[in-house]
């Protein structure tokens, strides 16, 4: 690798107040936010110490880091579109198992970003290909966002219904949904049904249109 990737490494935000950062021959996760600038301080003023993360990897929870060589990646895995996860397998440090770990970006800029950096790193050694998912593979986030939708509508018409006929009720809330509750309270609980199913029902299309024409998967992988 050249000076300028070691001194500027390269970090990609993840949605858990996590960071991934791609720094000379290996892919530092589960960098807290907070500690970034720690982590980049200590890398430009040579003080970085690559086996001392590796014996932290072990205590995990305590160090809150984890390490991959980019030369032990055996395959990265990611829909090519409206998917902000990748699925990145490698061999573990500790042994010659792989290890398979899903890493969800903030966004699909953050993730494409990654992509295509991680793959500047390894082309020469491996194969970049576009696949059609399977039917379920390509039904998975629109049924996903599906459920979800019809879990939060669901829940939030019950209670409103709840509390619009019962005659006394009485439960704590955080005070960040105490206002929510009481707009919602004013509104009913049919409105908040009707937008559901309108929300629910673009789900569905979405997942039929995906069942009938499957979408396409990134897979890169290691030349055999």
């Amino acid at each position: 690798m050249t000076e300028s990737k070691t001194l500027n490494p390269d970090i990609f935000k993840l949605d858990n107040d996590e960071s991934l950062i791609l720094y000379s021959d290996f892919l530092i996760r589960d960098v807290a936010n907070a500690q970034i600038e720690e982590v980049i301080e200590s890398i430009n003023n040579g003080t970085f110490n690559i086996d001392d993360l590796k014996k932290n990897k072990k205590n995990k929870k305590k160090s809150g880091i984890a390490i991959i060589k980019i030369e032990e990646i055996e395959g990265i895995y990611t829909d090519v579109k409206h998917d902000d996860k990748v699925l990145l397998v490698s061999k573990s440090l500790d042994s010659d198992e792989s290890v398979r770990k899903k890493l969800s970006f903030e966004n699909l800029d953050e993730k494409n970003s990654f992509i295509e950096k991680i793959y500047g790193y390894i082309e020469k050694d491996f194969t970049h290909e576009i696949h059609k998912n399977t039917v379920l593979g390509s039904a998975r986030i629109p049924l996903t966002r599906l459920f979800y939708t019809l879990l939060f509508g669901g829940a939030c018409s019950w209670l409103i219904y709840y509390m619009k006929t019962a005659e006394s009720y009485s439960f704590r809330v955080p005070i960040v949904f105490y206002f929510p509750l009481l707009i919602m309270e004013r509104i009913g609980y049919i409105p908040i049904a009707i937008v559901t199913g309108v929300i629910a029902l673009f789900f569905v299309g979405w997942t039929i249109k995906n069942m009938i024409v499957p979408t396409e998967k990134l897979v890169i992988e290691r030349k055999k």
